[in-house]
């Protein structure tokens, strides 16, 4: 399995001191399916109630692109 050129140029350079046992990009895609669940469940869990009002931004970002 090839590495994404984001995760290559950008994750093992840029945030290797924000995660120092980075695992690789094949062994992160074989735990997404058990951490997923495990991330959904924990947002189940810390949901509000709902108060009826809801915001949706629309507004367009510039983006930064240096791994390119």
């Amino acid at each position: 399995m090839e590495h994404p050129p984001y995760y290559n140029q950008y994750v093992k350079v840029h945030l290797k001191s924000c995660f120092p046992a980075l695992i690789s990009y094949p062994r992160f895609v074989r735990l997404m399916p058990r951490t997923l669940r495990a991330l959904v469940l924990f947002m189940v869990h810390q949901k509000g109630q709902p108060t009826g009002v809801a915001f949706i931004d629309s507004t367009s970002r510039a983006v930064y692109r240096d791994w390119e």
